[in-house]
């Protein structure tokens, strides 16, 4: 009589607790398409967000200013927003939970 051959069973006393790999790893198409959306993705935010203005530094800006090139009203402008941008915060400074940090800005600010 033939012998049967038997699969071997795994043996959680071997060196390899692990057991059989249950998944096979992923195909590295799929990470380059991953890698292709996000950099469609990225181009199609830079082309979409992009500014339409130039950025101008100060300086350069009283220049334009001076010379009126920029109406003045943009100035008033800019020079209340930042106004509001400073009453915003000293307001939420007051509003502050702790009572050393507000009487310390009281102080400062009064």
């Amino acid at each position: 009589m033939a012998k049967k051959q038997s699969v071997p069973r795994f043996n959680p006393r071997s060196g390899d607790r692990r057991g059989p790999r249950q998944m096979p790893g992923r195909s590295a198409s799929s990470l380059w398409y991953g890698l292709v959306f996000l950099l469609l993705l990225g181009g199609a935010q830079m082309y979409f967000l992009a500014s339409a203005g130039r950025s101008v530094g100060y300086s350069e800006f009283k220049q334009l200013l001076k010379s009126g090139t920029i109406d003045a009203a943009a100035d008033a402008r800019m020079q209340a927003e930042a106004q509001s941008a400073v009453a915003e915060a000293i307001a939420a400074a007051r509003a502050a939970p702790f009572p050393a940090v507000q009487a310390a800005f009281e102080q400062v600010f009064a």
